[in-house]
């Protein structure tokens, strides 16, 4: 049985009550709400990006805009409650199942966490018609939460593209649909479930708050065997939230070879609460010890959407580039790159002392540490050619001048305008009233140059 005591736990966002926006001049009479109107209930980021073109046509300001966007969309209330099965299409033409649990007293005035469970036992065939895959106990959800449960089957498994695409068309469609507070989305797995959650935080971070990998283990994705989907990097890990359980006597993924793996991911700058059971074995006969706390865990962890340090490396900036505000564009070295950690070695679990490289990492990578003291953004580059920032005006003041520096030098001293287009761009994207952006900005490290992008 797999629940999670979720207490009521309301988060009211003062701005849903916000005085009524500002007409918006229409010359050929079209009216500024019916517009909004038509950009909310796009559910698709095809058809938000036509509402987009709209909106900016008929000259919508980026005052009216960001109050919009941080307003959010008007949730209906005539939506299914309790547990819905849908399914949709993701990448590589798989037709992927999930279902969504929604609580009776579901209020779409009040923003709900999100939990999203990851099954076990991924080398397993589809899903068939009827077929029921959650865990008993995931039929009903507790006020103020929201379950989701996707599945993954041989020919996608958590750990591949198809699997990162599944989960962001799901949270696209209970986003438009449920009202959902974005800082309150959590990854929970078990066994190959918590190896899924290791894959999300090491390469695809940006939604979730915190991650719950329940005897799963992240040495899986340094297997070629298994086919990871790319290569794993400890240091993404950085500024992220953990909540791991293991046993003693797993007979898969034992404590003592587990924690080798957090002690690098915790020097790397990741915040990890492990929980050892020394007579577990590959099953939660220890849930009940835990439940209160994985409760309380959940509760208690929130997600920064623009903290003030981030840290990202890759080997696929097309894909996997992105952390939050940071982009990483274009790889290549550049004289003069700074000195970094590499954050790949663990301790041989035998006690020997000698050490083992963590992840492969057969193909270059880039890596961009970038840091903001108000209107003052610093960043430290190896390997990373180009990378991108993504302004919000929650952290940046327009009114003053912004001032870059890259590898110790000062690449950019000067003002930055606002841009409806690139906030509508991201926010059609994004679907996150809490990561709004006014700006963006691509600095190209080897030249030494800084360019306002306009979307």
């Amino acid at each position: 049985m797999i629940r999670t005591p979720i207490r009521p736990s309301i988060l009211v966002l003062a701005l849903a009550l916000s005085a009524p926006l500002p007409c918006l001049a229409a010359p050929d009479g079209a009216q500024p709400t019916d517009l909004w109107d038509d950009y909310w209930e796009a559910e698709s980021l095809r058809k938000r990006s036509r509402q987009t073109k709209k909106l900016v046509d008929r000259g919508v300001s980026f005052e009216e805009a960001y109050a919009a966007l941080t307003r959010g969309r008007p949730y209906r209330s005539d939506v299914p409650r309790g547990l819905e099965r849908q399914a949709h299409v993701a990448s590589g033409g798989l037709l992927h199942p999930w279902v969504v649990v929604v609580p009776e007293s579901y209020d779409p005035t009040h923003p709900h966490k999100l939990i999203v469970y990851l099954h076990g036992g991924v080398q397993r065939p589809p899903a068939q018609r009827g077929e029921t895959w959650w865990p008993r106990g995931f039929e009903t959800a507790d006020e103020g939460e929201i379950l989701v449960v996707p599945v993954a089957w041989s020919e996608s498994v958590w750990w591949q593209h198809s699997q990162v695409d599944n989960l962001d068309l799901i949270l696209e469609k209970v986003r438009t649909r449920y009202n959902v507070d974005e800082n309150r989305v959590h990854l929970m797995g078990v066994s190959d479930g918590g190896t899924g959650a290791w894959f999300q935080a090491l390469r695809h971070p940006t939604p979730w708050a915190s991650y719950l990998p329940l005897i799963g283990h992240s040495r899986v994705l340094g297997n070629p065997a298994v086919e990871p989907d790319g290569q794993m990097h400890a240091v993404n890990t950085a500024g992220q939230s953990f909540f791991v359980v293991s046993g003693g006597k797993d007979r898969l993924y034992p404590s003592w070879s587990v924690a080798p793996y957090l002690d690098l991911f915790s020097s790397a700058g990741a915040r990890i609460e492990f929980r050892h059971h020394p007579e577990g074995g590959h099953d939660l006969r220890w849930w009940p010890e835990e439940e209160e706390r994985i409760g309380e865990f959940i509760e208690e962890t929130i997600r920064d959407p623009l903290p003030e340090r981030l840290v990202w490396e890759t080997e696929e900036p097309e894909v996997y580039g992105r952390n939050r505000w940071l982009l990483i564009d274009r790889l290549g070295s550049v004289p003069g790159e700074p000195e970094v950690p590499e954050f790949n070695q663990i301790q041989q679990p035998d006690g020997s002392g000698e050490t083992l490289q963590a992840f492969p990492h057969p193909r270059a990578s880039g890596r961009v540490e970038v840091e903001r003291r108000g209107n003052t953004i610093v960043a430290r580059t190896r390997g990373a050619r180009s990378f991108r920032l993504l302004l919000s005006p929650e952290e940046i003041d327009f009114d003053q001048p912004l001032r870059i520096g890259v590898n110790g030098r000062e690449l950019f001293h000067g003002p930055v305008a606002t841009d409806v287009t690139t906030l509508l761009y991201w926010a059609s994207r994004d679907l996150d009233r809490t990561m709004l952006f006014g700006a963006e900005l691509l600095i190209d490290v080897l030249e030494g140059t800084v360019e306002i992008v306009s979307r």
